[in-house]
């Protein structure tokens, strides 16, 4: 594991979310008290001294869809969907396939468009998740 993925594996330990908007990284702290801040101060120096590689990383930017996606579901979800919606299943598969395409190629462009229709596609199946 390379420093910065360890240091973000850290801060969410201790309760801190880490994620990307509009090209800058936030750090929330949502624990309970006060953090450690001996130990989160250099952790947040390793991701400040790491950002270029982390904007870069491609799977770190599916990591950040995959987690807004993943907010409010529950477990079974992708289960339920594959048994109850074989064609938006058919769609997820295509799109995942996209997704590793991308990363695989390193195309940050056409990689952003894929996970943006991807997680849409997840706004959409959850929407009618709910209607029923």
């Amino acid at each position: 594991m390379n420093p910065w993925m360890d240091a973000i594996d850290k801060l969410r330990f201790h309760g801190y979310s880490v994620t990307l908007n509009e090209g800058r990284l936030r750090y929330t702290y949502q624990g309970k008290g006060n953090p450690p801040q001996d130990e989160i101060i250099p952790l947040l120096e390793v991701l400040k001294a790491h950002k270029g590689e982390i904007l870069n990383d491609p799977y770190f930017l599916i990591e950040q869809t995959l987690q807004r996606i993943n907010e409010g579901w529950e477990s079974g979800t992708l289960e339920w969907i594959k048994v109850n919606r074989p064609d938006e299943w058919g769609k997820v598969i295509a799109l995942e396939q996209e997704i590793n395409e991308a990363a695989f190629e390193r195309d940050f462009g056409k990689l952003k468009k894929v996970l943006e229709r991807y997680q849409e596609l997840f706004t959409k199946l959850k929407g009618r998740m709910a209607i029923g």
